[in-house]
């Protein structure tokens, strides 16, 4: 399973981290 998370601040996207989760 990929779970993907975006970090959203002042309305811009400061960091998008892929990892795997099992």
């Amino acid at each position: 399973e990929v779970v993907a998370v975006i970090e959203y601040r002042d309305g811009s996207i400061i960091d998008v981290v892929k990892k795997l989760k099992k």
